[in-house]
């Protein structure tokens, strides 16, 4: 659920707690929300008269329970009917005031194109199912958790085609409801999942469902699961990237034929089985198990290449092509954190695999990995920079399941005052606890167009991560007051409460630059409440990609000899399925700019205290489902969905389109053009076109490649446009070297040899 602000349901986006609880007999709801993320508002609320008391002195449950009216016969099977407040009740409130509202709880059958949404636990507590459809997808969205309940049989059935977002470093998990390691805790969790008695997922393709279609699933986590995932019928199903752990049943398949990619299958009792099926198995992982392959794949069984089989006590009948290995009794796999199987050192499994699998999935494994990160336990006190350490499967083939790297991990390190710590050319840290980092020095992220920084939590790489993550309600990426700068740098979190994926802390009087990054499943609240002395908090959002975030920005409280005021700049960035809420005292201090982004199925929200205009600069932003608070010239509005894939990601423009296509955001700002804010070297277009010195298109913008995902380098020297214009205004300033000669400009030296050498020094 949620809690907003009276008559402005978008204003913010606060989690509200549900539980079912059962006391003296009686079933209630008990909503609840955490007093500090709604502690700015409650400062708005006006003072109750005679100090707010509510009511006498608190009575002993006993006492109030006896108080209220006789519940109905039969209690335990009735749920309280609940509505959200209405308008004439919202009207009838004097004065600010704060809403509780609620979520459903998710059973029965779904509405048609039902989102599973990426920053949202679901608890599943029985028999789940889609509305039958061949033409109305079942979105799962990245970053999703779905947890199970135990004893009721709880299942999850799709009878409709699937749009599956799951992602590299924000899957798509399935567990117990007492696993605390990832989404929302669930009330009653022991926090020691075991193996239950539900179905996970049940995939129906038969015409009779519905569905009647063949499923695509990638990137996806299923533990503690009777039958992790059920198919039935169609021949072309295709899993790739999955991790199935502590699972009666890994892939069940009926009539169906299924390829599975890059798949760990640990402590499942039975991996593959099925009746009138095909399989095949490219690049698995299996360590402990009961049967690897159960009957039903015909005579000679599944196909399976790549693999590596470890202590299986049946495993069955398959094809190999000669790429797969039964191991003996020797362990082949090193332990680090919450990762159960790199490959271990020396290992002879390394460099052994065939070439000829599947392509697509080939060239994801280049970007994977059998090795593991490196564990940090000491803070940072000196000038540090580090990149990639594991190396990414580029070469010949290892064998068995390949994990998303992580080059470094670690848990509540910090950099010391007047030190800085530089992250560069696409590394990738893992976190856990309750603190990534504490920044009293500086932190850049550096990383490249098409080999992004990552900074996540181990739960969206690493498979046990329950008994490590013990519990997700507080986590926070960058304590202290951070002075950080983070460029091509993906951020990226799994469901949970928001302050379990706090990217910052809400008070800091320093300055939180962000630009060609993204963020998905972030929660951020920055503002100036608190503190002494004149000082200002700088956050900077340029050229962004925000998925499924929770922003608030609020300027905070100022006084004539103390003002603590916050600059804000919303520039060009890509705003999809986010609440971000804009609230300011005053426009006397600080200076607050909003232009040229692109508003997806968003929840903008703008609140100010005083009659003065709350945003010094606003307009040119483009608006997709999704409502204007901002004001300024220059906003488009009704635009359509019709983003275009391209090579660095899915939000590219189409090059033609009538009205409402995203194509009239090109050149969509007249006032300025794109050298002017530096993204000259970038493109928002299918067909790759440069920005230029043309006017500036509206929304995101992603660096200009080739039609393979390379920076383009116009001089052929090696050396990216983008980089070689570092400010992005097309020029060669003072500094730069020139991006359109291979002859670039400034000073040259003639290197000589010295007298009697034959080398030069």
């Amino acid at each position: 659920g949620r809690a907003f602000e009276a008559g402005n349901r978008e204003l913010n986006s606060i989690p509200v707690a549900k539980s079912w609880n059962t006391i003296q007999g009686r079933i209630f709801l008990i909503e609840a929300v955490e007093v500090p993320a709604v502690q700015p508002d409650l400062q708005t609320l006006p003072q109750v008269p005679g100090g707010g008391a509510l009511r006498n002195k608190p009575q002993k449950r006993e006492i109030v329970l006896q108080q209220l009216p006789a519940g109905p016969k039969e209690a335990k099977e009735q749920r309280a009917g609940i509505r959200p407040a209405t308008k004439k009740l919202l009207a009838a409130l004097s004065g600010p005031a704060l809403v509780l509202d609620y979520t459903t709880l998710t059973t029965g059958s779904l509405t048609a194109n039902y989102v599973f949404k990426g920053d949202t636990t679901y608890y599943i507590n029985g028999a789940v199912s889609t509305t039958q459809s061949t033409t109305a997808p079942t979105t799962f969205e990245g970053g999703a958790v779905f947890k199970y309940n135990t004893g009721v049989s709880a299942k999850l059935s799709v009878t409709t085609p699937i749009s599956w977002q799951g992602s590299l470093y924000r899957p798509v998990v399935f567990t117990s409801k007492n696993d605390n390691s990832v989404g929302e805790l669930i009330t009653g969790s022991t926090g020691s999942p075991s193996t239950g008695d539900h179905t996970a997922l049940y995939l129906d393709g038969s015409a009779g469902s519905g569905a009647n279609t063949s499923f695509s699933l990638s990137n996806l986590r299923i533990s503690y699961a009777q039958t992790a995932i059920s198919v039935n019928q169609q021949t072309a199903h295709s899993i790739r990237h999955l991790q199935l752990v502590s699972c009666g049943t890994g892939i069940s398949a009926s009539s169906a034929g299924i390829y599975v990619g890059n798949v760990l299958f640990y402590s499942v009792g039975t991996c593959l089985t099925g009746t009138s099926s095909t399989a095949r198995v490219e690049q698995a992982t299996v360590d402990t198990a009961t049967t690897f392959c159960g009957s039903g794949f015909g005579s000679s069984g599944p196909t399976v290449d790549n693999s590596l089989i470890y202590s299986v006590t049946t495993p069955g009948t398959y094809v190999n092509s000669g790429s797969t290995v039964l191991t003996a009794s020797s362990n082949p796999f090193q332990t680090v954190k919450g990762g159960f199987h790199y490959l271990a050192v020396g290992s002879p499994y390394r460099n052994v695999g065939m070439m000829g699998i599947d392509s697509g999935l080939a060239a994801d494994l280049t970007n994977l990995t059998t090795y593991p990160p490196v564990f940090l336990t000491s803070g940072f006190v000196a000038n540090t920079t580090i990149s990639p350490q594991a190396q990414r499967d580029s070469d010949t083939l290892d064998l068995g399941y390949h994990y998303a790297p992580l080059d470094y991990i670690w848990s509540n390190l910090s950099i010391a005052s007047g030190v800085s710590l530089l992250l560069t050319n696409g590394i990738a840290v893992g976190f856990y606890g309750t603190l990534a980092l504490t920044v009293n020095g500086s932190l850049v992220s550096q990383g490249r167009p098409n080999a992004l920084n990552r900074l996540t939590l181990l739960s969206t790489v690493q498979e046990q991560s329950s008994g490590i993550i013990t519990n997700t309600a507080s986590f926070t990426l960058l304590a202290s007051s951070p002075n950080c700068t983070l460029r091509f740098t993906d951020v990226s979190f799994l469901a949970a409460s928001t302050s379990g994926r706090n990217l910052q802390p809400n008070t800091f009087n320093t300055t939180l630059t962000v630009r060609d990054s993204q963020l998905r499943g972030v929660y951020s609240w920055a503002y100036n409440y608190f503190g002494s002395g004149n000082f200002s908090t700088q956050v900077i959002l340029e050229n962004n990609l925000a998925e499924r975030c929770n922003l608030n920005f609020d300027e905070g409280y100022y006084s004539t000899n103390s003002p603590y005021y916050l600059n804000l700049t919303l520039q060009n960035n890509l705003f999809t399925r986010t609440s971000i809420a804009l609230k300011r005292s005053t426009a006397y201090y600080g200076y607050w700019t909003v232009t040229d982004n692109l508003f997806d199925n968003a929840s903008p929200s703008l609140t100010y205290f005083t009659s003065y205009n709350a945003i010094d600069a606003a307009g040119d932003n483009g608006f997709i489902a999704t409502t204007n608070p901002f004001g300024g010239s220059g906003n488009q509005t009704g635009l359509n969905r019709d983003f275009v894939a391209g090579p660095l990601g899915a939000y590219y423009y189409p090059t033609s389109g009538g009205t409402g296509s995203l194509y009239n955001l090109i050149d969509g700002d007249s006032t300025r053009t794109a050298a002017i804010v530096g993204l000259y070297h970038y493109t928002t277009r299918s067909d790759l076109s440069v920005e230029g010195s043309g006017y500036l298109d509206i929304g995101y913008h992603y660096i200009a490649t080739y039609a393979n995902g390379i920076p383009i380098d116009g001089d052929s020297d090696g050396v990216p446009d983008y980089l070689e214009d570092t400010n992005g205004n097309g020029l060669v300033d003072s500094g730069e070297s020139d991006w359109a000669s291979p002859i670039d400009l400034g000073v040259h030296v003639m290197i000589t040899r010295p007298s009697g050498s034959s080398t030069l020094p």
